[in-house]
C-alpha cells in the first residue's frame, strides 16, 4: 500500500518532459519503467487469473523476460505518461477485483514476482485509501 502510494505521488509530481528523459537505466526513462510495470502487471494478472480458476498456466517455451520487457516498453513508446499510468492503474484494478473474488480454498499463486502476495490485504488497503 505505502509503496504504491509513494509511486503515485512521485509520478503525480513529474512533468511529462522529465518523465521522458532517460534517467532510470541507460536505456529507459521513468515513463518506460511505468510502461514496463503496466505490461508486466497485466501479463502477471493473466497468469494469476488462470491460476485462480484452477488452471496451471505456463510461460511459453523459449520465454525471455528481457525480450518481453523490451516489447512492453516499445509498445507504449508513443504514449504519454498519463496514458501509461492509466493502463497501470487499470491493471492494478484487475488485481484488486480478482482479490475480491478469491478465497482461501483457491490455489496458491506460484508464478513470478507476485508469489506470496496477499491480494485481499492489498485490496483492503486500497479500499481504505479510496
Amino acid at each position: 500500500g505505502r509503496r504504491l502510494d509513494r509511486l503515485t505521488r512521485a509520478l503525480d509530481a513529474l512533468p511529462e518532459e522529465q518523465a521522458a528523459q532517460v534517467l532510470v537505466t541507460p536505456e529507459w526513462s521513468v515513463k518506460d519503467e511505468v510502461a514496463h510495470l503496466a505490461g508486466a502487471t497485466r501479463g502477471m494478472f493473466g497468469i494469476a487469473q488462470r491460476s485462480s480458476r484452477g488452471e496451471n498456466p505456463q510461460l511459453p517455451a523459449g520465454y525471455n523476460n528481457e525480450t518481453f520487457n523490451a516489447r512492453q516498453v516499445a509498445k507504449r513508446k508513443e504514449q504519454t505518461l498519463a496514458q501509461v499510468r492509466a493502463e497501470l492503474d487499470a491493471a492494478w484494478d484487475l488485481w484488486f477485483e480478482l482479490a475480491q473474488h478469491t478465497n482461501d480454498s483457491d490455489p496458491d499463486y506460484t508464478h513470478g514476482v507476485f508469489v506470496g502476495l496477499d491480494l485481499k490485504a492489498l485490496a483492503a488497503q486500497r479500499d481504505e485509501r479510496a
